[in-house]
């Protein structure tokens, strides 16, 4: 399935899925939150955490969840388990569901993993699906991956994603530190060729417009085959009092897919050399 599949990492939680499963609902928010994923047929799984402090008991938790859903409806529920998940199996609406289960010990979550079956129950499928599951704990260098809705990022594990902007030909994250200031932005913005008609280093300095004082150093390179411009300085001054604050940016049009990639870091922050990626495997 590997070779077939699109991996995605959101909350630090990582699944291999078939490519033209998309990503239309997910959550912000560490504690508990729910990432849905769809094809053209409809909702095709469901990702649901939830922070605990330990790990639950899921022989209770599960016969509880089992009658709770039988009084929703459910018919013909009973036990399975499935590649080290707990979980169930039943009819719901005329349809079969299959419900799984697992601690991620190092997020301390409870995860579920529901899988709606319109054309009838896949078991090569939901095995490859569970097989794929696994945790992305941060690397030796203290950056966490986010890898989704086109965009494949690593950022300093302090900080949070704060906003997601999901729009036709245009994708957004915004990563905060811990005062919910902005600290990374990254974007991935699609039709280049229908409303670009400038430079690469002429759009990015009207996107990030670095102030004049001290001059931005501008930079032009090819990285990984692609054509990169970079500017380092400082932003225009903001607030009562003047202030600004450190700036560096990149911006290229990735040469495989047509699309311009960006990245903003407006703290003083080491990154990694490619903190935003657009191509070239996973």
């Amino acid at each position: 399935m590997e070779s077939a599949t699109e991996l995605w990492i959101w909350r630090h939680l990582g699944l291999r899925l078939p490519p033209d499963w998309e990503m239309l609902q997910y959550s912000l928010k560490l504690d508990s939150g729910r990432c849905a994923f769809a094809d053209r047929q409809g909702f095709r799984l469901e990702m649901t955490w939830r922070r605990v402090t330990g790990a639950p008991d899921f022989d209770r938790m599960l016969s509880d969840y089992l009658a709770k859903l039988a009084d929703e409806g459910m018919e013909g529920g009973h036990r399975i388990e499935q590649c080290g998940f707990q979980g169930l199996k039943g009819v719901m609406d005329g349809q079969t569901i299959t419900r799984f289960g697992r601690f991620a010990a190092d997020a301390s979550c409870i995860v579920e993993l529901v899988l709606p079956w319109p054309d009838g129950r896949d078991k090569h499928l939901e095995q490859a699906i569970l097989q794929s599951f696994h945790e992305v704990v941060a690397d030796e260098s203290g950056y966490s991956r986010w890898r989704a809705l086109g965009m494949d990022v690593n950022v300093p594990v302090s900080l949070k994603l704060g906003s997601c902007r999901v729009e036709p030909a245009h994708v957004e994250w915004r990563f905060m530190d811990r005062h919910d200031h902005l600290a990374l932005r990254f974007a991935r913005r699609g039709m280049v060729k229908e409303w670009m008609d400038q430079s690469v280093q002429s759009w990015l300095e009207r996107d990030v417009k670095p102030g004049r004082k001290p001059p931005p150093r501008w930079r032009h390179e090819r990285i990984g085959g692609h054509a990169v411009d970079r500017v380092e300085g400082r932003t225009l001054p903001s607030g009562w009092l003047r202030r600004t604050r450190p700036l560096t940016s990149e911006a290229w049009i990735c040469q495989e897919d047509g699309r311009l990639y960006s990245w903003v870091a407006e703290q003083t922050m080491v990154l990694p050399e490619r903190p935003l990626k657009c191509c070239g495997g996973e």
